[in-house]
């Protein structure tokens, strides 16, 4: 097994190194997320201070204790697209400060960039995406401060555009990206590709493009590796609101001399209509525990760490906003997502191959009262398995105001309700927070 898949990646590369091709401007970023409907795209320095009284702050099942926070935050965006660099960021950096014992003091941050930028001439471009989010840390346990922590994923990668016609062309990138955890070394990993595609703009709005990846990943802790091969066919086709892409390929991995392989697949559609927004995805990726999907700052479906396993990640995910008029101004969005987890080969010492899958969906309704007063409403619930087994059920339900004080300055009222089940140490709290906030928004 190990001369075959040595022999299938020489005829890759030779064979890529005869097709490679150009990328025109339009594809200059990866695929966007389907959550980036939902994102605002505003240029904004938001300052916050709050203060918030919980029920329940030590989230027990019973002998619950109540308490109050004090809380700061900083947040910024910004976002520019010009012909051929792009600019998005969003980053909020969160402080709590607990008027209880057993409570440390907790600050942390959290968000994302993408930059596409332009180097030299209109053929060499350099992209650069960072992401970090919270994580439990232990999902039998609550997310409070002791039980959560970071991860980072930086990406690097230099793209060498060759054109030998005016929509068609070659294309050679090397990514680099490193992926770090804050309290969990065993998942840090780093990864090193070799990329060579094929690109054709069919007509204005269709795109074309075939690409080969060949992929090594090291996890510094195991001092092991594996090496991946992946191939991929993709089209794009915009349409008047909205577009869709089509990717389908195969994927090949080679890891402790143990080889495995298959199909990945991936769809999203994208639609705005007069007062609808509507984005659909499914994703079949051969991928690890510690890279994931990458898909989104709050919810991109990494829910567990504590093994390192190669694995298939199936994703499917719909998002669908309907204002309801004008005059009401009432929108309504529902945000529905099914991920499922098959390990197919364990990395750490630990063999649990168990598959875990998780499922949400979150309702929530806006109101925009008059220029100055908003309301909204929103329930969401989430069931998850657990990585040993036995399952957990998530409810959350809030209710928010935001008066408008001046041009610049708001105050914001919500009323947050929790209520978690683990049937696998059978455990169920609940907890009611209310907290108010004022912000400036600059």
């Amino acid at each position: 097994m190990k001369n075959k898949i040595t022999s299938f990646k020489f005829i890759s590369i030779s064979s890529l190194i005869a097709i490679i091709c150009f990328s025109p401007i339009l594809f200059a970023q990866s695929q966007s997320s389907i959550y980036d409907i939902l994102e605002s795209q505003q240029n904004f320095i938001e300052f916050g201070l709050g203060y918030e009284y919980s029920d329940n702050i030590y989230k027990t099942e019973s002998l619950t204790t109540s308490g109050s926070e004090k809380k700061a935050s900083l947040a910024f965006g910004y976002h520019s697209e010009q012909k051929t660099n792009k600019y998005s960021l969003n980053y909020r950096a969160n402080y709590t400060d607990y008027g209880v014992r057993k409570l440390q003091n907790d600050s942390y941050w959290a968000g994302k960039a993408n930059i596409t930028q332009q180097l030299f001439s209109k053929n060499l471009i350099l992209d650069l995406k960072h992401l970090r989010h919270r994580y439990l840390l232990n999902d039998n346990l609550v997310a409070l401060p002791s039980n959560q922590g970071n991860r980072d994923l930086i990406s690097i990668t230099p793209i060498w555009r060759i054109p030998y016609s005016k929509r068609a062309g070659f294309e050679l990138s090397y990514g680099y990206q490193n992926i770090s955890f804050s309290d969990d070394k065993r998942q840090k990993s780093t990864r090193n590709s070799a990329n060579i595609a094929w690109f054709n703009a069919l007509n204005k709005s269709s795109f074309l493009r075939f690409r080969n990846t060949l992929l090594t990943v090291k996890f510094p802790f195991f001092k092991t590796s594996y090496d991946q091969i992946n191939s991929s066919l993709l089209y794009k086709r915009l349409t008047r609101n909205g577009e869709y892409i089509l990717t389908a390929g195969y994927s090949q991995v080679d890891l402790q001399n143990h080889n495995s392989s298959g199909m990945n697949y991936g769809f999203t559609y994208q639609k705005k209509f007069d007062s609808q927004n509507l984005a659909i995805s499914f994703t079949r990726k051969l991928t690890d525990s510690s890279a994931g999907l990458e898909v989104n700052i709050n919810n991109d479906g990494d829910y567990n760490f504590a093994l390192t396993r190669l694995l298939w990640r199936k994703r499917a995910e719909i998002i669908y906003r309907y204002e309801f008029s004008s005059q009401f101004k009432l929108a309504n969005t529902l945000v529905a997502f099914n991920d499922t987890e098959k390990a197919i080969r364990s990395i750490s010492s630990t063999s649990n191959l168990n598959n875990i899958s998780q499922q949400g969906i979150s309702n929530r309704l806006s109101w925009t009262i008059n220029h100055k007063l908003t309301a909204n409403a929103e329930i969401s619930v989430i069931h998850s398995d657990l990585i040993n087994g036995g399952d957990k059920r998530n409810w959350d339900l809030k209710l928010r105001s935001k008066y408008k004080i001046a041009n610049r300055l708001y105050i914001s009222f919500l009323a947050h309700y929790l209520d978690e089940k683990n049937n696998q140490i059978k455990r169920h709290y609940n907890e009611w927070q209310y907290s108010t906030q004022i912000t400036y928004r600059y």
